[in-house]
């Protein structure tokens, strides 16, 4: 008897260190894809600071109301790009505050001169202080990001430790206190402690900050923990599944936020090919998911396509309680197809209520899941306006060399972030695909995107 058990341990123990190292070599693969993604997010917001920085001094010696357009166009395209790619880093527990309100600043102070009649397109004695203001702090932070840089590769630092240190959502003194051990989180606070010491741009906050309150999760009940366990369990595996859910914190702010870990089990019926964890935020009002994230190996393989990755998304989407859903864009990052889609309300497509999935193209798995922007624009008592223009009426209002392909009702928010009815026109010149939207409230031209042939905006 046990020479038969002797050799079924030794199996099993080879079989548990090449599962182990099989695992293990899949989460290093996904670690070096993260960290690919952080750190070209992090070079794009140096250089996007960089570019802020020499553009405000161009405005600065600037008396062209032409030269003075098309500059603060740019600064206000460099601001918001800044803006995007801060958000790409794994630092949302780094009180940046002043960082974000710099490129805030520069972004609302570009558009408010580039908004100006022709006539009055020139700088202040008011406008020039608030351009020095902008022009010292964005030069400072270009300097730091750059030295930023340099430390990165000399030491070898990685944004994927930060990711670690900021797992678990703990209290803030022990958030702050893992934080504290790492070079990278440690220049950021250094970054954002120089800028106290430099003088402050006139712009007033209450001029750039958006804050807006969540309008599906207002008024609704605060829901316990063990709710919101079984809300993330039966939203990862469906009404029966079989999983381990782990609760891990709350977040606050403006959308109080419950973190759970919900690990797959293997029940009858279910696949046995994955066991992956999968981190999942509900809201603490409402118990709506907010967000979901799967650990996943890093793969080769493609065995879907975008259109199929599309309909997977949407079937997901719609078994959770997301109806009407309409794919507005695909994107290919490696193996994982990220799908972006908009309800559809009485043929209306809502842009701000947007919601974002990844879809693994090798095996079709949901493994991303985003609706924070549809939980904070979705609002079930809302009311369709009616539009005071015609669809004709809209695209006589249009380049006439434009081949248009699809016009279609449209909500989109303005610059001041507010909801304004259009229509959107899809067209084509010179094999460039744009995305126009001419307002159904006067006609004229609201926003233009231009995108590929996937629906993705081409900056």
């Amino acid at each position: 008897m046990r020479k038969g058990v002797v050799p079924l341990l030794t199996l099993a123990l080879v079989f548990s260190v090449l599962w182990g190292y099989g695992q293990y070599e899949a989460r290093r693969r996904w670690e070096n894809r993260a960290e690919t993604q952080y750190q070209r997010a992090f070079i794009d917001l140096a250089n996007n600071l960089g570019g802020l920085e020499t553009h405000l001094s161009k405005a600065s010696v600037s008396v062209s109301s032409r030269a003075l357009r098309q500059t603060f166009a740019e600064i206000w395209r460099l601001a918001y790009a800044a803006q995007e790619k801060l958000g790409q880093l794994p630092i949302g527990a780094v009180e940046l505050t002043r960082m974000k309100m710099l490129l805030a600043k520069g972004g609302t102070f570009a558009y408010q001169i580039t908004d100006r009649p022709a006539e009055e397109l020139y700088l202040t004695a008011e406008d020039r202080q608030i351009l020095e203001g902008l022009r010292g702090q964005a030069r400072y932070v270009s300097g730091q990001l750059t030295a930023m840089q340099a430390n990165i590769v000399q030491n070898n630092l990685r944004w994927i430790d930060v990711e670690r240190l900021a797992g678990g959502h703990l209290t803030a003194a022990v958030m702050n206190k893992r934080l504290g051990t790492n070079e990278l989180t440690k220049s950021l606070v250094m970054v954002e402690d120089g800028l106290k010491r430099l003088p402050q741009p006139g712009l007033p906050e209450s001029a750039v900050v958006f804050k807006p309150t969540p309008k599906a999760t207002a008024g609704k009940r605060r829901i316990g923990t063990g709710e919101g366990a079984r809300i993330a369990a039966r939203f990862v595996v469906g009404p029966g599944g079989r999983s381990t859910t782990q609760y891990l914190g709350r977040l606050t702010g403006t959308m109080p936020l419950l973190l759970y870990t919900v690990t797959p089990g293997r029940g009858e019926g279910e696949p046995t090919a994955t066991a992956h964890p999968v981190r999942v935020a509900v809201t603490e009002r409402g118990g709506y998911v907010a967000w979901m994230l799967a650990e996943r190996p890093a793969t080769v393989s493609r065995r879907i396509g975008l259109d199929e990755a599309g309909r997977i998304a949407q079937r997901f989407a719609q078994a959770r309680g997301f109806r009407n859903l309409t794919v507005v864009a695909r994107e290919e990052l490696g193996t994982v197809s990220i799908i972006s889609m908009a309800p559809v309300v009485h043929g209306v497509v809502r842009y701000p209520e947007l919601i974002k999935m990844e879809v693994g193209m090798d095996d079709g798995r949901v493994v991303g899941f985003e609706a924070v922007p549809y939980l904070t624009f979705h609002d079930p008592q809302a009311r369709t306006p009616t539009p005071k223009i015609s669809a004709e009426k809209a695209r006589k209002e249009l380049d006439p060399s434009l081949r248009v392909t699809n016009v279609r009702q449209a909500i989109i928010l303005d610059d001041q972030h507010r909801e304004l009815l259009c229509y959107e026109v899809d067209a084509t010149k010179d094999n460039e695909r744009f995305l126009i939207y001419i307002s159904a409230e006067d006609g004229t031209e609201a926003k233009i995107r231009r995108v590929d042939r996937n629906g993705v905006e081409i900056e």
